[in-house]
C-alpha cells in the first residue's frame, strides 16, 4: 500500500513539473500559430534585448501591439531569468505583469484583457 501511495505521489510530481518544451521553435513558428487561430498578424520587429533574453520582437496582434521575448535555457544566465519570470508572474524588477510558454515570454498593455491572444499563446 505505502509503495502505491509513493508511486502515485511520483507520478503526480512527474507531471505536475512538466514543462512545455518550445525552445526550438522561433518568432515565426509564432506568428504563424497565431495566424492560423485567426489573428491578423502585422508589422513585426526585433528590437533590443532588454531582460536579458536572446530574442526580442515586437509584434502587432489585431491591432494590438505585443512584446514576445525568448529565451535560450541551454544559457544557464537566460534560464535563471526565465525561471524567476515564470515564478514571480513578472518581469525581473518590475511590475510588468507577463505570460510566460516554455521559452517565450509574452507582454502587452493591459494583459488581462485580451485572454483570446493569451489563450491562443499558452497554446503555442
Amino acid at each position: 500500500m505505502i509503495k502505491r501511495i509513493f508511486a502515485v505521489l511520483i507520478i503526480f510530481m512527474i507531471v505536475g513539473c512538466q514543462e512545455k518544451i518550445n525552445s526550438y521553435k522561433t518568432i515565426f513558428d509564432l506568428t504563424f500559430h497565431f495566424k492560423n487561430k485567426g489573428f491578423n498578424v502585422s508589422d513585426y520587429k526585433e528590437i533590443g534585448s532588454s531582460f536579458g533574453e536572446s530574442e526580442a520582437w515586437e509584434l502587432e496582434i489585431n491591432g494590438q501591439t505585443v512584446d514576445i521575448l525568448k529565451y535560450n535555457t541551454d544559457v544557464p544566465s537566460q534560464a535563471k531569468i526565465l525561471r524567476n519570470i515564470k515564478w514571480r508572474g513578472k518581469m525581473i524588477d518590475t511590475d510588468m505583469t507577463v505570460v510566460a510558454n516554455g521559452s517565450f515570454v509574452l507582454w502587452m498593455r493591459d494583459l488581462q484583457n485580451h485572454k483570446d491572444i493569451i489563450d491562443a499563446f499558452k497554446d503555442f
